[in-house]
């Protein structure tokens, strides 16, 4: 695994620079990622288009080995140079994939999310500033 230090930190999203397509970006946003033990913990509260607030966040080991979720689904995390990417699976099918990349400015971080909702496909882009 590699070093996970850059990465650690509380990120604040910035709207300007959003892609979601026909998706409504979210009003505001901050990510937190924190080492616990082995784990990499991922804490996100945002705030969507119509200012309804959400919290989401799991911890998970960055070795590529699954991790079984509540819904019957794994998810499966890496770390490495290139970046620190999760995948849900149900099954053989990706639901959802986060590929984070930290930008060449150590100081902001990229997401990009794949996924299917309802057997549609969407993506999204995100910067995230420290």
């Amino acid at each position: 695994m590699s070093d996970i230090s850059p990465w650690l930190g509380t990120w604040h999203f910035d709207a300007s620079a959003a892609e979601y397509g026909r998706r409504p970006a979210p009003r505001s946003g901050v990510y937190t990622i924190e080492r616990r033990g082995k784990s990499v913990h991922f804490e996100v509260n945002w705030v969507d288009h119509s200012g309804v607030a959400h919290h989401t966040d799991f911890s998970i080991v960055p070795d590529g080995r699954p991790m079984e979720l509540d819904n019957g689904s794994t998810m499966v995390a890496t770390l490495n140079p290139l970046g620190l990417v999760t995948a849900v699976r149900s099954g053989d099918t990706v639901t959802h994939l986060a590929h984070r990349t930290l930008l060449d400015d150590g100081n902001s971080l990229r997401i990009v999310q794949e996924g299917l909702t309802n057997g549609r496909p969407w993506r999204t882009v995100s910067i995230y500033r420290r």
